[in-house]
């Protein structure tokens, strides 16, 4: 065989593994995502979305400033 057709030969390969190994590192990050994703998933069961503290602040502030009169005159036609 010749240098040339060696050399040639050599490259492929050099080229080949070079994009294995790419391919095997895309892949295990790929995996270490899934894991992690399998363990948020298999967690107890948590509140995934909390209420901000400004937004229950403002509706408590709001609550306090109502008409007593007015709020349970209300409350009580919502129940009929």
């Amino acid at each position: 065989m010749s240098v040339g057709f060696n050399f040639f030969l050599h490259i492929i390969f050099v080229a080949l593994c070079v994009g294995l190994g790419y391919v095997l590192r895309w892949s295990m990050e790929e995996l270490k995502e899934l894991d992690h994703h399998v363990e948020r998933l298999n967690q107890p069961d948590q509140p995934q979305h909390t209420p901000p503290t400004a937004v229950t602040s403002a509706a408590s502030a709001l609550q306090a400033k109502a008409d007593p009169d007015k709020l349970a005159e209300l409350k009580a036609s919502l129940k009929k």
